[in-house]
């Protein structure tokens, strides 16, 4: 298993001012701000209603026929402009179907394409807390950088196969839903540092002050460990 570095420490917080730190009781919640906001990039949330996502990986560097299972609460779409001129308002873009839906009864379940994926030469949809977790899966459990030579010939040619991981949302940690209710947003917020029992839980951070407003109370549908849990 790979060492595990200080997160904190690589987080570069170059071109923000921390402001004061918002504490209820075990969340403290650290709002980071932005001077200078260019409106040239844009970043949207994505609903998805569905129980269960069924993700194709086909053409990332997988095996053929691939696929990643999980529950995928939103995605995030990212659009820009090659001028520098505003993107779009949210409700004043055209958005495309992003995959397929079926309903089971008991279940339904969205098929999708790819984590993350082009719309348009302007404009990347991706999935961020699973990409998030997949480099988590690949950071710590990638196996060693040598080749040893008890390692299967399909392991050193395909990876380590198959690998799971299980999170909680932010709505089972204790107090982080009423934290994120009360607590103030700044004008110039982009970003926040979410700790809880003094363990860095979340650092999320948008382009513009517009973006952080739409996408603040996504941190509730974001993935937390155990210990943070319990």
């Amino acid at each position: 298993m790979a060492s595990k570095s200080n997160l904190l420490a690589d987080i570069s917080l170059k071109g923000l001012e921390i402001a004061p730190s918002q504490i209820r009781g075990a969340v403290r919640i650290v709002p980071l701000l932005r001077h200078q906001v260019r409106n040239d990039l844009r970043l949207l949330r994505r609903s998805y209603d569905e129980d269960l996502a069924v993700v194709s990986l086909a053409g990332e560097m997988t095996a053929p026929g691939m696929k990643y299972f999980s529950y995928v609460p939103h995605g995030l779409v990212l659009s820009w402009t090659d001028d520098g001129s505003p993107v779009g308002a949210f409700g004043g873009q055209l958005f495309k179907t992003d995959g397929k839906q079926l309903n089971y009864g008991c279940a339904s379940v969205r098929l999708m394409h790819r984590m993350v994926k082009r719309e348009s030469s302007n404009q990347l949809r991706f999935l961020p807390l699973h990409l998030a977790m997949e480099g988590f899966l690949s950071m710590f459990f990638s196996g060693p950088d040598i080749a040893w030579s008890e390692y299967s010939k399909y392991a050193l040619s395909h990876g380590l196969g198959s690998r799971m991981e299980s999170s909680f949302s932010g709505r089972y940690i204790a107090g982080l839903e009423d934290a994120l209710r009360v607590f103030e947003i700044h004008s110039r917020q982009v970003e926040v540092l979410v700790f809880v029992a003094e363990a860095l839980a979340s650092a999320f951070v948008v382009p513009t002050p517009e973006d952080y407003r739409l996408l603040h109370n996504s941190l509730l549908e974001d993935f937390y460990g155990e210990l943070l849990y319990q």
